[in-house]
């Protein structure tokens, strides 16, 4: 259930950022950098966490040492028009739904513009 949640997920925001103009409400909304854990995932699979190169491993580590300091994921991935995701976006959605916290996605990589899915 949980990898269809993810991938259903991925399914509608990949349709949804299909030009430069996204058809999402953006939000001038930075991540809370105190209370938030920030994580980017690049075209080539690559995991940034907190502004830093790392792996889907320390991400999880990550996860687990602030269990009770997070409130929420900040999730970027870049190039989201593409149809298809790295595998290790699904794989950090998935951590990120185990734990049971909330995501909240960005269209910009410094976290600044949230995205909107209400309508």
């Amino acid at each position: 259930m949980k990898i269809y949640f993810s991938t259903l997920l991925f399914l509608i925001s990949s349709l949804t950022f299909a030009s430069d103009n996204p058809m999402v409400k953006l939000k001038n909304q930075e991540c809370n950098i105190e209370k938030s854990l920030r994580v980017s995932i690049t075209v080539k699979g690559d995991v940034i966490v907190n502004g830093q190169p790392s792996s889907l491993d320390y991400f999880k580590i990550e996860l687990d040492r602030n269990d009770n300091s997070i409130n929420e994921v900040c999730y970027n991935r870049e190039s989201p028009e593409q149809f298809e995701p790295h595998p290790n976006a699904l794989k950090v959605l998935d951590l990120v739904i185990a734990k049971e916290l909330p995501i909240s996605m960005y269209w910009d990589k410094n976290f600044k513009k949230r995205i909107d899915f209400s309508s």
